[in-house]
């Protein structure tokens, strides 16, 4: 999500598009193609200060991308060396967080060269899972699809902490407003 606009975005991975998606109504409308294939699940995060929208793919391509908001198109950052498939950034620190599923560990992620930073185990064995901060509580949080769990993420240790748990399942990813407090 953009605080800056209201303006949320998603990543189609069957067209392998960038969409804009109505927060009214859910309708979401292509931008365009992303030009690189996004195995599996991808994580999306908005920097509000340099209007920078990050992604990452997944699987074999773990990579870090920056996406063009007006055309969709992604440009190869680096490779990360871990899958990703979430990421939240946190603008009061200027920083760019994911959490891996291979490592079950929240890492910060350098947005120039790609390099993660290892911050701490989660301690809890994560899959698929959706980070976003929330600046009006100043909390780092992760939904764990497979767990149908919601977690506050301790950004000095990687450690979560259970809040409580999904009366559905499949929550992979999670936006917020990470500007405005």
């Amino acid at each position: 999500m953009d605080a800056n606009t209201g303006i949320l975005y998603g990543s189609d991975l069957v067209t392998d598009q960038l969409v804009r998606i109505n927060p009214i109504d859910g309708d979401a409308d292509p931008i365009g193609e992303l030009g690189v294939n996004f195995p599996s699940v991808a994580g999306l995060a908005f920097d509000p200060i340099t209007n920078t929208l990050y992604a990452s793919s997944n699987l074999d391509a773990a990579n870090l991308y920056t996406v063009n908001t007006n055309t969709g198109f992604a440009t190869l950052v680096a490779p990360l060396g871990l899958n990703m498939p979430s990421l939240a950034y946190v603008p009061s620190e200027t920083t760019l967080y994911g959490a891996s599923g291979q490592t079950d560990s929240l890492y910060k992620i350098n947005v120039n060269t790609g390099e993660l930073i290892l911050v701490g185990p989660l301690g809890v064995g994560i899959s698929y899972n959706g980070l976003a901060y929330l600046a009006e509580t100043d909390t780092l949080y992760m939904s764990w699809r497979s767990g149908r769990k919601l977690y506050a993420i301790d950004r000095n240790t990687g450690a979560a902490t259970e809040l409580g748990d999904f009366e559905f399942s499949g929550v992979n990813g999670l936006a917020a407003d990470n500007l405005n407090p």
